[in-house]
C-alpha cells in the first residue's frame, strides 16, 4: 500500500466502493435484501482500473471485504442512505486532501464513477435495467459528488 497515505485514508478510500454499491443498489432493492454475492459480483466485475495505485486499493478491499464490510452503517438503520452520503462526502474530502496534481487520485475517482455506473446497469442483479432512472440518477449524483 502507498506509504504516503495514513491508515484512515486507506480505509476511507478502500470502503468507498461499498458505500457506492449500497447507495446505487438501494434504489432497486431494500438494503437488507441485497445479498453479499451481488456485492462480490459488483466488486469483481465492476472495479476496473489500469492504474497500479487503484489496483492496490481494490485488491486490499477484496482481500479484506469481511472486515471492511463491518465499517458500513447498519442496513436496517432508518438513516442508512444519509449515513452512506456522509461516508461518500468523507471520501470526497480524502480525495481532496490527496488530489493536488496527482494522477493516481484522478484515476481512482474515475474508477469509482465508472463503478457507480456499472452497478446502475443492473447486471449484478441478473438484470439489464437499460437505464433504470433511479439507479442512473444515483450514479450521476455520486459522480457529481466526487467531482
Amino acid at each position: 500500500m502507498d506509504p504516503e497515505l495514513t491508515e484512515e485514508q486507506i480505509l476511507q478510500l478502500c470502503t468507498s466502493p461499498l458505500y457506492i454499491f449500497y447507495s446505487v443498489a438501494s434504489e432497486y432493492l431494500e438494503p437488507a435484501r441485497i445479498n453479499r454475492m451481488q456485492l462480490i459480483r459488483a466488486l469483481e466485475y465492476g472495479l476496473k482500473s489500469s492504474n497500479p495505485f487503484c489496483d492496490a486499493l481494490f485488491d486490499f478491499l477484496k482481500s479484506n471485504l469481511h472486515k471492511l464490510h463491518e465499517r458500513l452503517p447498519g442496513v436496517s438503520d432508518e438513516d442508512f442512505s444519509q449515513q452512506l452520503e456522509t461516508e461518500l462526502l468523507r471520501t470526497r474530502e480524502t480525495i481532496g486532501e490527496l488530489s493536488i496534481g496527482d494522477l493516481r487520485i484522478y484515476s481512482f475517482k474515475s474508477a469509482l464513477k465508472d463503478y457507480a455506473r456499472f452497478v446502475a446497469e443492473g447486471s449484478v442483479f441478473g438484470r439489464d435495467f437499460g437505464g433504470s432512472a433511479p439507479m442512473d440518477r444515483q450514479a450521476d449524483r455520486i459522480a457529481a459528488l466526487l467531482g
